[in-house]
């Protein structure tokens, strides 16, 4: 069954025939709940138009009389489909559910990053073919350093008493000795990752934030000592006390530094 077309090096996507737009639709019907065959039929009945074939004139009416879904739901089964896919030419198993691919969906087109995710997972006696979605965000979020969205049955933070109808704003955060080491490895390991990524060597895109994440520690660097002035705490060290002898060092990897430059050479923290 041919499907596409080129002409002049450009893709053409041939309308549907009946006969495809039945089968597609009954595959549906008998594979409701295997995501990815259903999202494969649904990317082809929307590229296809076959939508136009039961007489609607967009994809989104198709979905929502035909198949009593929102066009958001099958926009979600489209990208499962497509994660499915990316994820097994990475790491050689399919998702096990709709739900795991939701998961995996931001981290689908890095497959440095797939491939440690279905490590760590072995490390739990688990594959992407058969964890939970709650597991493989959890290892999604320990091997991108991001947090794991919170549950729906996560409790909600204790909010301070209303104050004339309104909520009383939150405690400013205490700023700390530490906080600059913390903010600094977090913007560096990010230029690193950008920098070193041997799929992102020749991304112009990526040269561009390399030298975004730069200028953000520069100025990173000079708002947290804005903060510290103004919370009388000193950047580091003890109040009293003076800063000793002999060439200024990194705050961060502690290696000696050339006197005015901006970032470490050695780590890349902010000075």
């Amino acid at each position: 069954m041919t499907t596409l077309t080129k002409t002049n090096e450009t893709t053409v996507i041939a309308p549907l025939a009946e006969a495809e737009m039945a089968a597609l639709e009954q595959q549906i019907r008998t594979d409701i709940k295997a995501f990815q065959r259903v999202g494969l039929a649904l990317i082809r009945i929307r590229d296809g138009r076959g939508y136009r074939l039961r007489g609607f004139k967009t994809f989104e009416a198709y979905c929502e009389r035909v198949w009593d879904f929102t066009d958001r739901h099958g926009r979600r089964l489209i990208a499962a489909a497509e994660t499915a896919e990316k994820v097994k030419a990475a790491v050689g198993v399919e998702p096990s559910s709709e739900s795991v691919a939701r998961v995996l969906a931001p981290v689908a087109n890095d497959p440095i990053v797939l491939q440690r995710v279905a490590e760590k997972l072995q490390m739990k006696q688990a594959t992407i073919a058969n964890a939970s979605a709650e597991k493989v965000a959890e290892v999604v979020a320990a091997v991108t350093g991001k947090p794991r969205p919170a549950k729906k049955d996560d409790k909600p933070r204790h909010t301070r008493p209303a104050t004339n109808g309104k909520p009383a704003p939150a405690p400013a955060p205490a700023v700390g000795a530490d906080d600059a080491t913390t903010l600094q490895a977090i913007l560096t390991s990010a230029r690193s990752f950008l920098a070193n990524h041997p799929w992102l060597a020749d991304d112009d895109a990526a040269r561009r934030l390399v030298g975004q994440l730069d200028q953000a520690l520069i100025v990173a660097g000079n708002l947290l000592k804005a903060a510290y002035s103004r919370a009388g705490t000193p950047p580091a060290g003890k109040p009293g006390t003076k800063e000793p002898a002999g060439p200024p060092r990194c705050p961060s990897c502690k290696q000696p530094v050339k006197p005015g430059e901006p970032w470490c050479d050695n780590c890349g923290a902010a000075l």
